[in-house]
């Protein structure tokens, strides 16, 4: 006798709802921390307790003559690098095993008076410096400079 082979059905049902549920909440944390991950730079705007500038979006500006960077460095140096118009580099060596912030301040002040059309300049550190010590950088900025941005050092 010959036995029938019974077919059996390919038919069944997929439950994918855990899947997609799965899937909306990955691509959610994606899109939240890429946002995190494209910012190079912080803008730090000091108004020293007055009102921020109008908007200038609707006029025209042109970009500044020079860019100026400050870079915490190990060692407690300071450099100073100014790119654009004309190239410069300066070194401010640590005085007494601590950062020459007041030199600094002068420095920024002789850059701000020979260029007057800087409104921003950009603070970067090693990343062996604490963030306690950037703030005394930015304080130190705020003076002359009513836009800082920190950026990711080189």
């Amino acid at each position: 006798m010959k036995h029938k082979k019974e077919k059996k059905s390919q038919d069944f049902k997929l439950n994918i709802t855990a899947i997609i549920d799965c899937m909306v909440i990955l691509i959610s944390y994606t899109l939240v921390s890429a946002s995190f991950i494209a910012m190079g730079a912080v803008d730090i705007n000091f108004y020293n307790n007055q009102p921020p500038p109008p908007s200038t979006q609707n006029q025209k500006s042109s970009p500044p003559e020079v860019n100026v960077t400050v870079n915490l460095r190990s060692q407690r140096e300071l450099d100073i690098i100014i790119t654009g118009k004309i190239e410069k580099k300066f070194r401010i060596p640590a005085k007494d095993s601590e950062w020459d912030l007041d030199m600094l301040a002068k420095r920024l002040d002789q850059i701000k008076t020979k260029f007057k059309d800087i409104k921003v300049i950009t603070i970067t550190a090693q990343d062996s410096i604490q963030y306690r010590e950037v703030v005394g950088a930015i304080e130190a900025a705020q003076k002359k400079f009513p836009g800082i941005w920190l950026g990711e050092q080189t």
